[in-house]
């Protein structure tokens, strides 16, 4: 084709990675970003472009969706970081105007672009549990957690969708942690006298 992702081929390679272990989620849509991860030739721009065109499914795992990501790697980090952070504040415009599904999306395709950008995981998990999707939010709350160990922030969030799991010993061991990483931590010592 034309170096972009067709809807189609990205929706099921998507969707096949985020399903059964079958190896054909992210090779179906490995070589549609940038001609795959040789063509140099692609300019990082429009790699990150064509990046935006994937038409990803609601609710794909941080896993499934680090598959495609590397299948589309981009090489130079600093731009996918940059391109990440610009998606990041129009995810959160999205989200200003009730449009929830632009808003995974968008952020979806942060992730993408910069699998290692902690604030995109931290983002999606909030997402997901204010849409009362718990059990989504929790593997992105965990991953931001694990990608910035010493933010109390973080850990409250994990606290916060385990708590909406209904996993309370869970979430208050996840309180503590936040306030031990900071012991001012104000809003973790409140959901710990509750």
């Amino acid at each position: 084709g034309t170096g972009a992702a067709s809807g189609a081929g990205a929706a099921s390679g998507a969707g096949a990675a985020s399903g059964a272990e079958t190896g054909a989620g992210s090779g179906a849509a490995s070589g549609s970003a940038s001609g795959g991860r040789g063509d140099s030739a692609a300019a990082p721009g429009a790699a990150s472009a064509a990046l935006e065109a994937l038409e990803l499914p609601s609710g794909v795992a941080p896993d499934a969706l680090r598959r495609v990501a590397s299948a589309h790697r981009i090489e130079d980090a600093r731009e996918g970081r940059r391109r990440s952070d610009a998606l990041r504040e129009r995810a959160a415009a999205h989200r200003e105007e009730g449009r929830w599904l632009d808003a995974e999306r968008v952020l979806q395709h942060a992730f993408v672009l910069a699998p290692t950008n902690p604030h995109v995981s931290r983002e999606l998990a909030e997402l997901y549990l204010a849409r009362g999707r718990a059990a989504l939010a929790l593997p992105w709350a965990e991953r931001a957690a694990r990608l910035r160990r010493r933010r109390p922030t973080y850990r409250l969030l994990v606290g916060d969708v385990l708590e909406a799991l209904g996993r309370s010993g869970a979430a208050r061991a996840a309180w503590r942690e936040a306030l031990r990483l900071d012991p001012t931590h104000r809003a973790a010592r409140q959901r710990l006298r509750d």
